[in-house]
């Protein structure tokens, strides 16, 4: 049996997967040798890299030092995590959810973080600080502006508020790089005037702006007629590395919807259904399965979006979905499984390293690379594909603008001297729900507390809404498939939640 995925599928959800182990640290490691794992590891894992390459953790361990490096920093100079989100989105759940991300990826005595002054996150950052070896003064606290309106740029202000903060520190040890969640004019103006290096890639990039690259993953038409620039298409064009994007068409207009779907009955296979979705669309938002004329018509313009028209990828009964992150042209890890849906729309969790054939790794690196070569990025990005029913990788998202959904566990896991098996997904805090005292408390009673080779962490928590963990295992698929039982057993019983 076959499943039909929509291309927009894959959001930046969770990280990482069953059947291996994480990496051991080493400094001396050359960004040159950041390639993938040696056969031996491969093999004990269900591998997904060919024999001839470097080891796993050469890479995975040099995540830190390549993010420097992209910043034109010194390598083992300490960051400053400052992960809040754009003033548009400013409110209380995308401020807890996008500042704590990056938790797992501070670095004890090293970084800093910057986090709301919000109770609740205050309470995490006590029990995180407290089991990882966090110093009090390694976070900069700041007013969370969420009923100042009279602040016209929220972001602005805390960044401004912020690097006073540090400064004011006067620690000739402290961050010499700034590793912001958006990486804005204005970020890198008050980054300058501070001496610290900025760690990203400008969001206002000549092909167009990061935060809308999903768009460049077709052609444009306009009245009919194609573009001119550059798209997904003539990067990774058909038989060139074994991986092809979806077909599709980005369309400005009603008309231009009409005029795509002409020419992908004519590109496409006898009964290829579409999908229809905003271009600037993520996590499965506005999108329209097996689109009618009818959902053709309805698409709303008004407010300037564009729209994409494209085939539905046709894979397996049981969606095969790897991912890729990269930093500049290097992988920064494995390939890892998205763990999707019956319908292949909605991201339930990740697991790292991937399962799928060891062939895919390097087919997916050199996609990336050929895709990078177009955009020129240095700092960290990723591509999401869906294996077809022929067995060919499919693009089907571009992440970029933004660190992955997942970089601050391949941070963490980075720094772990064994090799780990990680799944990460989230669960829904009810609003009677444990605090995150009762959570650490029970797993710590049931032994499921992370205690430096395997159990869960929990770096993000906030009531009435959903919050992200992570499990991981140095004994393998079957040791974290043994951790994820035990969880979920745990979750249920004591706190009526199911994950």
């Amino acid at each position: 049996m076959r499943t039909v995925c929509s291309t927009s599928m894959i959001s930046d959800a969770t990280l990482v997967e069953s059947g291996q182990t994480s990496p051991t640290y080493r400094s001396d490691v050359s960004s040159e040798e950041a390639e993938v794992i040696d056969s031996q590891e491969s093999t004990e894992a269900g591998g997904n890299v060919s024999a001839g390459n470097v080891t796993r953790h050469s890479f995975e361990s040099n995540v830190y030092n390549l993010l420097a490096s992209s910043a034109a920093a010194n390598t083992q100079s300490g960051i400053l995590f400052a992960w809040w989100p754009r003033s548009h989105d400013w409110n209380l759940a995308q401020l807890v959810e996008r500042t704590t991300r990056c938790l797992p990826a501070v670095r004890p005595a090293l970084d800093r973080v910057a986090l709301p002054d919000i109770s609740e996150v205050r309470d995490l950052w006590d029990t995180w600080s407290s089991l990882h070896s966090l110093a009090s003064n390694q976070v900069i606290w700041f007013p969370p502006l969420l009923e100042e309106s009279t602040i016209a740029d929220q972001a602005l202000a805390t960044c401004r508020m912020v690097l006073k903060a540090m400064s004011a520190e006067h620690d000739p040890d402290g961050p010499s790089c700034i590793y912001p969640m958006y990486m804005t004019q204005d970020i890198q103006v008050e980054a300058a005037l501070n001496s610290l290096h900025v760690i990203g890639d400008p969001e206002d990039h000549n092909l167009m702006l990061l935060s809308e690259a999903k768009a460049w993953m077709h052609p444009r038409i306009d009245g009919g007629d194609l573009s001119v620039t550059s798209s997904l298409r003539d990067v990774l064009s058909p038989g060139s590395f074994g991986v092809r994007g979806p077909y599709g068409y980005v369309a400005a207009t009603v008309e231009d919807l009409y005029e795509a779907r002409v020419r992908l009955q004519q590109e496409c296979p006898p009964g290829t259904r579409l999908v229809l979705k905003p271009s600037s669309g993520s996590g499965g938002c506005g999108v329209v399965l097996d689109a009618s004329e009818a959902d053709l018509d309805k698409f709303d313009f008004t407010s300037g979006a564009s729209a994409i028209l494209e085939e539905m990828v046709v894979g397996h009964k049981s969606v095969q979905s790897p991912t890729i992150y990269m930093i500049g042209d290097r992988p920064c890890g494995l390939l890892s499984d998205q763990v999707l849906s019956k319908d292949g729309t909605v991201n339930l969790g990740n697991k790292y390293p991937s399962n799928l054939r060891s062939d895919l790794f390097p087919l997916c690196v050199s996609a990336a690379q050929a895709v990078n070569k177009a955009w020129k990025l240095k700092a960290n990005w990723g591509l999401d594909f869906v294996i077809n029913c022929e067995g060919v990788p499919i693009v089907v998202d571009i992440n970029m603008g933004r660190p992955n959904g997942n970089l601050g566990i391949r941070m963490w896991a980075s720094r772990c001297p064994q090799l780990l098996s990680i799944y990460s997904s989230s669960w829904f805090i009810p609003l009677n729900g444990p605090t995150i005292q009762d959570l650490t408390d029970a797993l710590r009673f049931t032994g499921l507390l992370w205690n430096g080779s395997e159990g869960a962490i929990v770096y993000q928590h906030a009531v009435g809404c959903v919050s992200q963990y992570a499990v991981a295992s140095s004994s393998g698929n079957s040791g974290l498939q043994a951790l994820l039982s035990k969880l979920t057993t745990l979750m249920l019983k004591r706190f009526g939640i199911n994950i």
